[in-house]
Protein backbone atom coordinates (compact mmCIF):
# COMPACT_ATOMS: atom_id res chain seq x y z
CA UNK A 1 0.00 0.00 0.00
CA UNK A 2 3.36 2.45 0.95
CA UNK A 3 3.67 1.86 -3.07
CA UNK A 4 0.71 3.00 -3.62
CA UNK A 5 0.38 5.82 -2.06
CA UNK A 6 3.83 6.68 -3.07
CA UNK A 7 3.03 6.53 -6.70
CA UNK A 8 -0.22 8.93 -6.19
CA UNK A 9 1.71 11.66 -3.97
CA UNK A 10 5.45 11.96 -5.70
CA UNK A 11 3.98 13.52 -8.66
CA UNK A 12 2.19 16.25 -6.89
CA UNK A 13 4.70 16.90 -4.57
CA UNK A 14 7.90 16.86 -7.11
CA UNK A 15 5.96 19.61 -8.78
CA UNK A 16 4.90 21.25 -5.67
CA UNK A 17 8.41 22.19 -4.42
CA UNK A 18 9.34 23.83 -8.05
CA UNK A 19 7.50 27.16 -9.51
CA UNK A 20 6.45 27.32 -12.89
CA UNK A 21 9.43 29.49 -14.23
CA UNK A 22 11.74 27.19 -12.55
CA UNK A 23 14.37 25.91 -15.19
CA UNK A 24 13.53 22.50 -14.32
CA UNK A 25 10.53 22.88 -14.61
CA UNK A 26 10.14 24.45 -18.48
CA UNK A 27 9.92 21.32 -20.03
CA UNK A 28 6.75 20.44 -18.17
CA UNK A 29 4.94 18.60 -20.24
CA UNK A 30 7.55 15.94 -21.30
CA UNK A 31 8.79 15.72 -18.02
CA UNK A 32 5.44 14.85 -16.40
CA UNK A 33 4.65 12.07 -19.14
CA UNK A 34 7.75 10.24 -18.47
CA UNK A 35 6.93 10.53 -15.11
CA UNK A 36 3.44 9.50 -15.36
CA UNK A 37 4.30 6.79 -17.68
CA UNK A 38 7.12 5.26 -14.67
CA UNK A 39 4.71 5.30 -12.05
CA UNK A 40 2.21 3.90 -13.54
CA UNK A 41 4.66 0.94 -14.38
CA UNK A 42 5.38 0.93 -11.00
CA UNK A 43 1.62 0.74 -9.91
CA UNK A 44 1.29 -1.85 -12.32
CA UNK A 45 3.98 -4.01 -10.63
CA UNK A 46 3.23 -3.36 -7.51
CA UNK A 47 -0.76 -4.35 -8.09
CA UNK A 48 0.36 -7.77 -9.25
CA UNK A 49 2.52 -8.36 -6.61
CA UNK A 50 -0.22 -7.76 -4.07
CA UNK A 51 -2.20 -10.11 -6.19
CA UNK A 52 0.35 -12.59 -5.94
CA UNK A 53 0.41 -12.50 -2.47
CA UNK A 54 -3.41 -12.93 -2.11
CA UNK A 55 -3.16 -15.94 -4.40
CA UNK A 56 -0.69 -17.69 -2.51
CA UNK A 57 -1.95 -16.89 0.73
CA UNK A 58 -5.64 -17.99 -0.31
CA UNK A 59 -4.18 -20.76 -2.82
CA UNK A 60 -6.90 -19.55 -5.65
CA UNK A 61 -4.25 -21.15 -8.15
CA UNK A 62 -3.91 -18.08 -10.54
CA UNK A 63 -1.03 -16.56 -10.37
CA UNK A 64 2.68 -19.04 -10.75
CA UNK A 65 5.62 -17.19 -9.37
CA UNK A 66 7.01 -17.28 -12.83
CA UNK A 67 3.76 -15.29 -14.23
CA UNK A 68 3.93 -12.97 -11.31
CA UNK A 69 7.48 -11.90 -11.42
CA UNK A 70 7.43 -11.75 -15.53
CA UNK A 71 6.70 -8.15 -15.62
CA UNK A 72 8.62 -7.39 -12.99
CA UNK A 73 11.89 -8.58 -15.00
CA UNK A 74 10.30 -6.95 -17.96
CA UNK A 75 10.29 -3.56 -16.65
CA UNK A 76 12.84 -3.20 -15.13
Amino acid sequence: MFGFSLAFALPFTLFAFFHPGCIICQNQVAGSTSVKAVLGFLEFTLGLKFLSIADQTYHWGLLDREIAEGPWIVIS
